[in-house]
């Protein structure tokens, strides 16, 4: 007996809930996503996957002719409009994953790459792409279609004039070696962290239960039992395994993977062990393998568990995702509808995951997530809470990073949670991302975060708890700290095998011993970026820097000193510098080197820097115990005596040329600082201090990469003023005088838009991008170095041909300044041995090596770049000035 097709539910309390009935998505602008959304700019624009769409003929048009889409050809040079860009000069390419520019269906799409700086790719819908006749077309000019005020566009267009006088040949040389982004990568992942979320119940069961090995056998009797007398998916018909590229070349549509009852036999262990079976991204966010997907079909659902219908009201809030999905409707009720066939089995494992019910009472998520335990807790109130020295938060030694956890509470805890809290109460201003088998997992007062943040989806149970897979993790990281989050990366350290070996060698294992071992192996905020291989992408070319601060007064005034440093380049400035009373240094250096994160003394500063540094309202600012966390000197220059940080296996301390200028000459061992920079050595200890905090002063500090930082208007203290100082290099623009002129920020949002940088800045690498705002900041001033600068441009304007070729090949360099970084820290034989990264149990680990492969090659290539670029100059050496 059949039954109505199940419709797609607006809200429900399983997982089944986020299986789509259509591979249609929804196009309208979700407002819990945006967190992820890329920054709305021409350079990172949205790409369209082709795992998302099928492949199908040419559409054809009434009267029988082939749409227009299909005549564009690679070479062709359009104008192609993205949704919620302006028209664009663009060159109609091959995607570098298909291999074909041309995508069919209802609404075909042209692939094409952007004359950008640097260049971008997108697929663009047929009728949003025009033929290019040229800038001096009627087109382009007032009151045409394209016309346009925007310098970028026209430069593209300038761009595309010359690429109409090549042939076709030449213009696909402009094509620029583009790695498929992330998105599509990993779109199977994202897909299921939008619709669904999959957890291996053998390490949730294990790890977050207080059953004994006995009933875990029992348990899985049952499962087992179950498994025997559950209806199959299909699974007595063998099929072969189809990649995602065979798909596409059939043109069917993407098929939704749903669990066998052979799925639950999977693994046996009560952990992840990764195989070389399962380096296949397809199957990263279930696990499933794509033999066991059912295909379409119009039966029924015997086995389908009947929900309560709930509602409206309770409905729309039980779940953020899904709020603005549509709902499948059946056009006809003889049109065979997609019903995918789940065993009962399955379903009852599955279930143990979903949301909770929403409360009767109408409130929805809030009255949802207030009834988990962790809301519940006595320690966790605000009026109980304590630091680990049961300091409470009006205390002035209190630390907001240490939470006061009951050993009593603990001993209660099951195993995994109890390893969870041991990490929490250690880091409790911290994100954790708890790592169990090839997922994320947040719990308690994490879930929460994740759930108001990044859209996550609570699964069932009393403890908050939600997740995503392993493969997403830089995306969700990167979201929580740009909104001002810490985030710790907590990873495996141990296989289930190497857990029993463990404790076969204990005379006494408590239930407690039988969790794999997890460590943190790194701690990443806005001020702590390394961009490693599970980072992904570098980033933008804004800096982003950690500054520690301290001062003392005196009484001409006060002394402070500074270090700042942007992690994912590796160079420290230190330096000491005395101050008026208004800061006015110390207002520069903030204006010249913004700060992402700024550490300082607790207790120790005055009302004026405090006032100074909270006027920084977006920046993570955090507060050191004196002695302990922030250094004395003779402690900073100890440690960095006694670690490995500035010398190689078997050979001699070689230390930095900035450090060892600030060190004392009278003292032998050099654990003195040198008269005058007491304060700058004691902010680069309290940096160390939070490197190691974090895990990365190995990466960091190795580099060796240190200069002494003077403010600009230290000048000597005799000069004569009445005729022009030829040794001060660089015009002094303060902090107040960079803000007022609108230099670097606005007044009125604080962003870029309208300001002396944003016009000026056409650079096509980052490093330059860079550099370029330290000249702003700092402009010339002596006359024969502004005429120097002069030259140099005026020479490059008279060789425009060399111009030119040099800005392309500019355009394809990567930032070699954190790729240096990046592969410095993959080098490092401290990081494979000592590190716990090196420890760690990834389940992408083939998917990283990619990455690294990748860097090098880039890297590489960037330097052939750089060297083609000195050659070509040397051969007009006789026309430089």
């Amino acid at each position: 007996m059949s039954k109505n097709p199940k419709q797609t539910p607006k809200q429900g309390n399983t997982l089944f809930s986020y299986f789509s009935k259509t591979p249609v998505k929804d196009k309208t602008p979700q407002k819990d996503k945006e967190v992820l959304s890329p920054r709305r700019s021409p350079n990172n624009k949205a790409k369209t996957s082709p795992k998302s769409t099928k492949k199908s003929s040419p559409p054809v048009t009434p009267n029988g002719c082939v749409a227009v889409a299909a005549d564009f050809t690679p070479g062709d040079l359009v104008w192609a409009k993205l949704a919620g860009y302006p028209w664009w000069p663009s060159l109609v390419c091959d995607h570098p994953t298909t291999k074909s520019h041309f995508k069919g269906g209802k609404k075909p799409e042209v692939h094409v790459q952007f004359f950008d700086t640097p260049p971008s790719r997108a697929w663009i819908k047929a009728s949003n792409v025009k033929p290019f006749k040229g800038s001096d077309g009627a087109e382009f000019q007032r009151g045409g279609q394209f016309y346009t005020l925007n310098t970028q566009i026209r430069k593209g267009a300038e761009e595309a004039d010359k690429a109409v006088k090549l042939p076709v040949e030449e213009r696909l040389k402009l094509v620029a070696f583009l790695q498929p982004s992330d998105s599509e990568e990993e779109d199977e992942e994202d897909e299921h962290v939008d619709e669904m979320m999959d957890l291996d119940p053998d390490i949730f069961d294990a790890e977050m239960s207080d059953d004994n090995d006995d009933s875990i056998k029992e348990n899985k009797a049952a499962e087992e039992k179950t498994t025997e007398t559950a209806t199959p998916a299909k699974s007595e018909t063998p099929s072969k395994k189809r990649t995602r590229k065979t798909r596409q070349a059939a043109g069917k549509p993407k098929r939704r993977r749903i669990m066998s009852p052979d799925s639950a036999e999977e693994e046996s262990g009560d952990e992840f062990k990764p195989s070389g079976s399962e380096d296949d991204e397809d199957s990263a966010s279930s696990g499933v393998d794509e033999d066991e997907v059912s295909g379409p079909e119009s039966g029924s659902e015997p086995d389908s568990p009947v929900k309560k219908k709930k509602a409206s009201a309770d409905t729309k809030k039980a779940t953020p995702l899904s709020s603005n999905k549509k709902v499948f409707t059946p056009l006809s009720s003889n049109k065979k509808v997609f019903t995918p066939v789940v065993s009962s089995a399955t379903k009852s494992k599955l279930s143990l995951f979903s949301a909770p019910e929403p409360a009767p009472s109408g409130e929805g998520g809030q009255s949802e997530s207030s009834n988990f335990v962790h809301n519940r807790l006595d320690f966790l109130k605000p009026e109980n809470i304590r630091d680990a020295n049961k300091n409470t938060p009006t205390d002035p030694d209190y630390d907001p990073r240490t939470l006061y956890v009951t050993q009593s509470f603990l001993d209660k805890q099951t195993p995994g949670m109890r390893q969870w809290w041991e990490l929490k109460r250690k880091h409790f201003d911290t994100v954790l991302f708890f790592k169990m088998g090839k997922f994320y997992e947040l719990f308690h007062m994490d879930s929460t975060t994740g759930v108001e943040e990044l859209g996550l989806i609570y699964m069932k149970g009393e403890h908050a708890h939600s997740g995503f897979p392993e493969i997403a993790y830089s995306r969700y990281a990167d979201a929580l700290m740009q909104k001002g989050y810490k985030v710790a990366r907590i990873e495996q350290t141990e296989t289930p095998d190497m857990m029993a070996d463990r404790c076969r060698e204990m005379a006494r294992p408590t239930k407690f011993d039988k969790v794999v071992r997890r460590e943190i192996c790194q701690v990443s905020t806005q001020g702590i970026r390394t961009f490693s291989q599970t980072d992904g992408d570098v980033g933008d070319a804004k800096p982003s820097y950690l500054l520690a601060l301290c001062e003392t007064e005196t009484q001409d005034g006060v002394v402070y000193g500074v270090c700042f440093v942007d992690t994912s380049i590796g160079t420290f400035h230190v330096g000491q510098f005395a101050d008026d009373r208004h800061c006015s240094r110390l207002r520069t250096v903030f204006a010249h080197h913004t700060p992402a994160q700024i550490l300082y003394e607790r207790g120790r500063m005055s009302q004026k820097t405090m006032q100074l540094i909270d006027g920084y309202a977006s920046v993570l600012k955090e507060a050191l115990s004196p002695g302990k966390e922030f250094w004395e000197s003779s402690k900073t220059l100890k440690t960095l005596h006694e670690e490995s940080y500035f010398k190689e296996e078997g050979e001699e301390l070689q230390w930095p040329e900035a450090v060892k200028a600030m060190m004392s000459d009278s003292d032998s061992l050099g654990l003195t600082a040198a008269e005058g920079c007491e304060l700058a050595l004691r902010s680069l200890g309290a940096v160390v201090w939070y490197l190691q905090y974090c895990l990365v002063d190995h990466e960091v500090l190795s580099m060796k990469k240190f200069e002494q930082y003077q403010p600009l208007d230290r000048a000597p203290e005799k000069r004569d003023t009445t005729t022009f100082d030829t040794r001060q290099r660089n015009m002094v623009l303060d902090g107040v005088t960079l803000l007022n002129l609108e230099v670097t920020k606005n007044a009125s949002t604080g962003g870029t838009e309208g300001t002396l940088i944003e016009q000026l800045d056409t650079c096509a690498t980052p490093f330059g991008k860079r550099l370029l705002k330290q000249w702003v900041c700092a402009p010339l001033c002596q006359p024969a170095s502004i005429n120097d600068r002069l030259d140099a441009v005026e020479t490059l304007m008279e060789m425009q041909e060399v111009a030119t070729e040099t800005t392309d090949t500019l355009k394809k360099m990567p930032d070699l300044e954190r790729l240096l970084s990046r592969i410095h820290s993959l080098g490092l034989s401290k990081r494979a041995t000592d590190h716990p990264e090196g420890r760690a149990v990834l389940y992408e680990e083939v998917t990283y090596s990619k990455r690294k492969i990748e860097d090098f090659m880039s890297a590489l290539a960037g330097f052939k770049g750089a060297m083609k670029i000195v050659k070509k100059f040397s051969q007009h050496k006789a026309d430089l000035k």
